[in-house]
């Protein structure tokens, strides 16, 4: 790279560094951007009542299958399809009569990943299941938003407020988020009055979830 190119770099870096407004927005443009992609390629949650096969942990995505001899027979659940039918399993699993449950386990759902791990005991053919809690991402792109109505005092006077959150990224358990709310003083007879306190507001900014 010659000098007049490595010039060029350093002043064009200059001069966004002396528009400090303009280099959040370019920075806030580009994680817009790339939160809508990610929200683009999402794939969807499973419908709710509806059980779909889950995703092999990354510890073992990799590593190869092998047989194993088993000493005793394999415990299952008692029921057949049932038993399959109650854990709404698809239904090629329910009819499938060389298929049986081996295991089924209910989980807490918070922000935190968990992975399930079943283990067979060889000796004895029973099966334990352990869930991993697992830490929040360093940084991750989120697409949750809420939005809310509240009755309350604003001022000294009774208000509504109306409020909409959108999150765009995490950071462990802090979120940036877009916000919008409006206020409404609804505690005075007089009309006028009333219209000229509707308050608005919008912004960016971060919040810490527990």
């Amino acid at each position: 790279m010659n000098l007049a190119s490595k010039f060029g770099k350093m002043k064009a870096l200059g001069w966004m560094l002396d528009r400090p407004l303009l280099l959040v927005a370019a920075l806030g443009a580009l994680i817009v951007a790339g939160w809508a992609w990610h929200g683009y390629n999402k794939v969807a949650p499973a419908p709710v009542g509806m059980s779909t096969p889950a995703t092999v942990a990354a510890e073992v995505a990799r590593t190869p299958t092998v047989a194993v001899a088993l000493k005793a027979p394999v415990a299952v659940y008692a029921g057949g399809a049932k038993t399959k039918q109650k854990l709404k399993l698809p239904d090629a699993v329910v009819q499938a009569k060389t298929k049986e449950v081996l295991a089924s386990s209910t989980i807490k759902a918070d922000d935190h990943p968990s992975t399930v791990t079943t283990v067979l005991d060889t000796q004895t053919g029973q099966s334990e299941t352990y869930v991993r809690r697992d830490p929040l991402p360093w940084i991750a792109f989120a697409t949750s938003g809420e939005a809310g109505g509240y009755i309350g005092i604003l001022n000294g006077q009774s208000a509504a407020r109306v409020q909409v959150v959108q999150d765009f990224l995490q950071i462990k358990a802090a979120r940036v988020s877009a916000i919008i709310s409006a206020d409404q003083v609804i505690g005075s007879s007089d009309t006028a009055a009333n219209a000229q306190q509707f308050n608005t507001f919008a912004g960016v900014g971060v919040r810490y979830k527990w």
